[in-house]
């Protein structure tokens, strides 16, 4: 129930100057979402118009008398912009003409939900205003108190994994506002991240994992903006101590890919992560392992698109020898990037494939390669300090240090086939009696600086 407002900050001390524009109430319609989160009629005040300098003055002063619907919107103008610069005396004042009346307490605990600022004096004040007067709040209220420790100083992420995870209780969830995947309240938003960063620093069972992703998500697909730092840390962080091939791991998957662009291009459009989950930190290691996830798909998908496009009879072109050789260097951690080029023949292919639903598929990027046969694909790698080029059909693998002016730059949209076959420092040939493995293996302890698997 947001005030809007046009005009500047005012001190109650200066009330009598007055440049207030009004205040409205947005009515249900505007609010529907909200208004069920506050569970009453406060939201329902149908534009109801509210002047700053009459509220604080009445309040402050006890110069003017206020309506019953101008009464019972002073526990959510307690927590508005409009009023920061007096917060703690007008919510002191308030309460101290209110708080007598029962009612007051139960839309002072709504209020407080919706606005949550723990970290603030006012937050302090009220939360603790409120468990004083506990027994005026209806019971759903005081047992949130009790269960999450809501006006404490700190949110119990061992409380919320209890309720919303363990013993899965839908009303707890719905107490706090969240409706359908989406936080309707800054409680909401702050119990989910808090969850969230539980989740991610523990082992936790598929089912586990399946309650979060619904928690956090409209029907396990879509995430709301409001819960978007919850769905990073706990989806990504918690996701990655699951086995890679596994369907809870490709649920995980799906749902940070079809909600968040590839962060190897578009890092500046991942959401910030508050400080007091890490901030910088977690933020770049959530985007680290999104990246590795990356990788793995586009390592499996180039051999899955060259194999189902090639069609030489009697040819062997060695893929599944050549994938297991780097998903071995991917499971050791030293592949940070991957990035597919499609020729004509293969792009055609993979448009099928997205059209088919798969979502390992539907969000992967990729390039396309131009210049070359129709019917050829390339894989790029980086590999410790390398740069790695894989080709389709029979194609000699190329290896350049990263460092190198000629070495291919990933994540491009389009390549041209000689920018690809610039001078390179090794030049390995899929031989067929496999020697190819250990010159390659050689080449990238020496030069990649990666060691040797013990």
């Amino acid at each position: 129930m947001a005030l809007r407002v046009a005009g500047r900050m005012m001190k109650w001390t200066n009330a009598s100057v007055t440049d207030f524009t009004s205040i409205v109430l947005p009515t249900i319609s505007v609010c529907e979402d909200r208004a069920r989160a506050m569970q009453s009629s406060d939201a329902a005040l149908d534009n109801v118009r509210l002047d700053p300098d009459k509220i604080v003055s009445a309040i402050m002063s006890d110069s003017a008398r206020l309506t019953s619907k101008e009464l019972r919107a002073l526990p959510y103008c307690i927590f508005e912009s409009e009023f920061q610069h007096h917060n703690l005396s007008f919510a002191r004042k308030i309460l101290e003409r209110l708080g007598e009346k029962p009612n007051f307490w139960r839309r002072l605990f709504r209020a407080w939900i919706f606005h949550y600022c723990p970290e603030t004096d006012l937050g302090d004040f009220v939360s603790e205003q409120l468990k004083k007067h506990r027994q005026h709040l209806v019971p759903s209220q005081s047992q949130l108190i009790d269960l999450l420790g809501v006006c404490d100083g700190a949110l119990s992420k061992k409380d919320l994994f209890e309720h919303l995870i363990e013993k899965n209780e839908a009303a707890v969830a719905y107490e706090i506002g969240l409706r359908d995947g989406i936080g309707t309240t800054k409680l909401a938003v702050a119990a989910l991240n808090t969850l969230a960063y539980y989740v991610a620093e523990r082992d936790n069972s598929d089912d586990q994992m399946e309650r979060f992703i619904k928690l956090v998500s409209e029907g396990g697909k879509k995430v709301s903006k409001s819960l978007e730092v919850a769905v990073m840390i706990g989806v990504i962080r918690g996701g990655d101590k699951l086995a890679l091939d596994s369907e809870m791991s490709k649920e995980c998957r799906e749902i940070i890919e079809n909600n968040f662009p590839d962060p190897s291009i578009y890092k500046s459009k991942w959401p910030a992560v508050p400080n007091s989950f890490g901030g910088e930190k977690t933020r770049d290691a959530c985007m680290q392992i999104a990246r590795r996830w990356r990788v793995f798909q586009s390592i499996n998908l180039f051999f899955q698109v060259i194999d189902e496009t090639i069609t030489e009879p009697g040819v062997q072109h060695q893929f599944p020898r050549r994938k297991a050789f780097w998903l071995d260097y991917f499971n050791r951690n030293v592949v940070s990037e991957a990035w597919i080029l499609l020729g004509k023949k293969a792009s055609e292919h993979m448009a099928n494939l997205k059209k088919q639903g798969d979502a390992e598929i539907m969000n992967l990027t990729y390039g396309k390669l131009k210049g070359a046969n129709r019917d050829q694909s390339v894989l790029l790698l980086k590999v410790g300090a390398l740069t790695v080029m894989e080709r389709s059909h029979d194609g000699a693998c190329r290896v350049w240090k990263s460092t190198n002016s000629y070495a291919p730059k990933l994540h491009k949209v389009s390549y041209r086939n000689e920018e690809l076959m610039s001078e390179c420092e090794d030049r390995i040939i899929h031989d067929k009696t496999g020697r190819w493995t250990a010159k390659l293996h050689t080449i990238i302890r020496n030069k990649g600086g990666v060691r040797r698997r013990v």
